[in-house]
């Protein structure tokens, strides 16, 4: 199949769990029936069909099975985000995975490309996930064509006739709608507030989004069962899901809000941080950590694709949002801006991972361009997109120019396939309102019309008069601009670090004399500046060290002995912080950064880099406080100092843990922990392997190695509970996986777990 190969794969099979388009949430509630009878029809090379409503759980329920089937099944996963397809466009992207040809051009082609598309399936098996929005029929015909005995899952809101077993799903159950729902509200006792989460639970839908939502709002924002159900009795919307969407968005900030609805009027609800960026006029580092935010509050997923972040909207958020945009008179604005924003992005992108990770937006864009008779725009997005010619994108470069033909009026050749994309409905066109109130006019659902449509179904011939030129047409200033300061993130759940001691935090208080500190002038202001500085540390008050060392600060400087200016500066900034002074502490720390790093200190260069992390972590920013601990690391590493290493790569653990970057956390971990292999510190080693199971616990492909990792922290540090308590419900989820009969992968020595991280 190797040897088959005529251009790159795009979408190909995954066998790493972790660039699946959706990651399998870290607990499934009330579904292990369905999960272990889609496991044996699956294992027999069956097609199954989850059908449902939209925040049902069939995307997430498809991704616990992928998660454990991507390295288990011979050819990975094949995972496909679907809006009705049709037949010959889903043979193209199957075979595409593979980088093989199989676009049919003439009819009478087809079947000899659907043959070959079933000789690449049977050669290594995947499991193929077909998401979205199916024509069943379309299915059913490509099943049956090219993958008889190949484990397909589908998922559809309807259900339909075809060769699959159809599973439908149901609202949970009370019991256990008020267990997710305390899972993601971090309620941990069952009787804590227990009759006011019985009461929001009956009032909730039942359906898994609506009530991680709910539990999410309830954790960020520090609210209780009582309040939120005070607050959605509030609301004027008779649907829960709506009600609980309202108040979620109420909750937001104004960028972040703003960011939402940029996300929601892509032409897919998905895109990556450049496009983003340019949509939103953001710039890229804070449209990461904005998204994030939403990602930590369950409105947006987050995933990678040609190895960087691709944020995407669940469907349920996405027409809340247009509908939201629609009633405000602003959707036509932002659909505009959407616009603008691919053209620029397919003009400046000149790889072909670039355009090919946002294919289906520029194809929208191409769609919403004909639509609105823009002429330029459909030539500029054809002209940047013609040279994915050669790499697989016949059926997407037909589409462009079966556009074109519908748009001047000409006849183009008719392609072998009708290629959807995404469609954004006729909207209003009466101006917008800068702050929209979110309750007035009321939010009414559209559901008539599919916020995403097949493109062939929607696309109209342009009508003879002319409309404004969106490339052109004046940029709308309606979207709130994000504040130049970056925004506090939500605290994690758990909010104090898993292993990190707070009496490290005065580490840097008392350097050692360098050779250079030692050779400082011995002027009488020099005596004076250090004498001050050894006064400072007796003094039994903030005021009395404050004092002292702001005139000794003053007395090295005038003596110019900068490397005691360095240290007295950085004495401040501990002082500072020890007192709940972050900010001050920050100004203090990088003057002194900056005087070590002028002298190459590199030693107390690092301490000062990572107290300014800790500074920006005691402020609630862990973004920023992760800038300065990687520079922190970097000076380490350069130094080979593998002690400084191993506390650098503990605190951006930590620091990534709050960001709900649990997989950076985990690579950090890892690290260190090599690190403490390499050293022998059986201390380190204990902390290490606790904290690094506690957190694989979490992942399905990792439970293996989670529970191998706690048997050796209970080795370590024996008169310890937490790592037999941690150990015991690690083995009660390998229990419960194994009686559901699916896979697990293998693990690794610890060992080597942690060399192929540092590696």
């Amino acid at each position: 199949m190797e040897q088959e190969k005529t251009f790159p794969p795009h979408r190909e099979p995954l066998r790493d769990a972790r660039l699946l388009p959706m990651h399998a949430p870290a607990q499934i509630i009330g579904r292990n029936r369905e999960l272990a009878a889609l496991n044996t029809h699956l294992k027999q090379g069956g097609s199954a069909l989850l059908a449902g409503a939209a925040g049902i759980g069939k995307t997430a329920l498809a991704a616990v099975l992928a998660t454990a089937y991507s390295q288990t099944q011979p050819g990975g996963v094949l995972w496909l985000d679907v809006v009705e397809d049709d037949a010959p466009y889903l043979i193209a992207r199957l075979g595409r995975a593979y980088g093989v040809d199989t676009y049919a051009i003439r009819t009478d082609g087809r079947a000899a490309t659907a043959d070959r598309l079933r000789r690449l399936l049977a050669a290594k098996p995947p499991l193929i996930v077909l998401d979205g929005r199916l024509d069943l029929a379309a299915v059913a015909e490509v099943l049956a064509r090219c993958a008889p005995n190949i484990p397909t899952l589908l998922t559809n809101a309807a259900r339909g006739s075809g060769t699959w077993q159809t599973f439908s799903l149901a609202p949970l159950s009370p019991d256990d709608s008020q267990t997710v729902f305390r899972l993601y509200a971090g309620i941990r006792d069952p009787n804590t507030h227990k009759a006011d989460v019985e009461a929001l639970c009956r009032l909730l839908d039942g359906a898994p989004l609506t009530l991680e939502l709910a539990g999410r709002l309830a954790a960020a924002d520090n609210l209780t069962p009582a309040d939120l159900l005070k607050a959605l009795s509030h609301t004027t919307s008779r649907e829960s899901q709506q009600a609980v969407l309202m108040l979620t968005f109420k909750h937001l900030s104004a960028p972040l809000q703003g960011l939402l609805l940029v996300l929601a009027t892509t032409f897919t609800g998905s895109a990556t941080v450049p496009l983003l960026s340019a949509a939103s006029r953001v710039p890229p580092p804070q449209v990461i950590s904005l998204m994030r935010t939403l990602v930590v509050r369950g409105l947006v997923r987050e995933a990678l694709a040609y190895g960087q972040p691709v944020f995407s909207v669940h469907e349920v958020v996405q027409r809340y949002a247009l509908t939201y945009l629609r009633n405000n008179k602003r959707l036509e604005a932002l659909e505009g801006r959407a616009l603008i924003a691919a053209v620029n992005y397919a003009t400046a992108s000149a790889e072909r991972t670039h355009l090919a990770v946002e294919i289906d937006n520029l194809l929208g864009a191409a769609a919403y361009a004909t639509a609105q008779a823009d002429a330029e725009s459909l030539a500029t997005l054809q002209q940047a997109l013609a040279p994915l010619a050669q790499t697989g994108f016949r059926p997407e470069l037909d589409m462009l120019r079966q556009l074109s033909g519908r748009l001047d009026g000409t006849h183009a050749p008719e392609g072998e396939t009708q290629a959807q994309a995404a469609v954004v409905s006729e909207t209003q066109r009466d101006g917008f309102t800068t702050q929209p109130r979110l309750e007035a006019p009321a939010i009414e659902e559209t559901g008539a019309t599919p916020i995403i449509q097949p493109l062939w179904a929607s696309v109209q011939a342009a009508k003879a008069t002319t409309q404004p030129n969106a490339a052109t047409a004046p940029q709308p200033t309606s979207l709130p601009e994000v504040p130049p300061t970056e925004p506090s993130l939500p605290t994690a759940a758990k909010a104090t670090p898993l292993i990190i001691d707070e009496d490290d935090l005065d580490e840097s208080d008392t350097l050692p004399l360098s050779p250079a500190q030692l050779s400082a002038p011995t002027t009488s202001e020099s005596v004076r500046g250090r004498a001050l500085l050894a006064e400072a540390d007796a003094q039994p008050t903030f005021e009395g060290k404050l004092e002292r060392l702001s005139r000794a600060t003053e007395q090295l400087r005038a003596d110019e002995d900068w490397i005691g200016a360095g240290q007295a500066l950085e004495k401040l900034g501990a002082l500072y912080l020890a007192n709940g002074k972050a900010g001050e502490s920050v100004m203090m720390f990088e003057q002194a950064a900056a005087i070590f790093h002028r002298y190459d200190q590199l030693a107390a260069e690092r301490g000062a880099l990572a107290q300014i992390g800790r500074a920006y972590s005691a402020q609630q920013q862990p973004q920023r406080a992760a800038e300065y601990y990687n520079r922190a690391l970097f000076l380490a590493h350069e130094g080979q100092d593998r002690s400084a290493e191993a506390t650098a790569l503990i605190q951006l653990a930590e620091t990534h843990y709050l960001l709900k970057d649990y997989a950076a956390a985990a690579l950090c971990y890892r690290k260190a922990l090599h690190l403490a292999y390499v050293d022998e510190d059986q201390a380190l080693l204990a902390r290490l392997t606790l904290a690094l199971g506690s957190l694989l616990l979490e992942e399905v492909r990792t439970l293996n190695q989670a529970v191998q990792l706690l048997e050796e922290a209970a080795t370590y540090a024996p008169d310890n509970p937490e790592p037999k308590r941690l150990l015991k419900r690690a083995n009660e989820r390998v229990r419960r996986w194994q009686t559901a009969k699916l896979p697990l992968a293998e693990a690794a020595s610890n060992r080597e777990f942690a060399a192929a991280a540092y590696e």
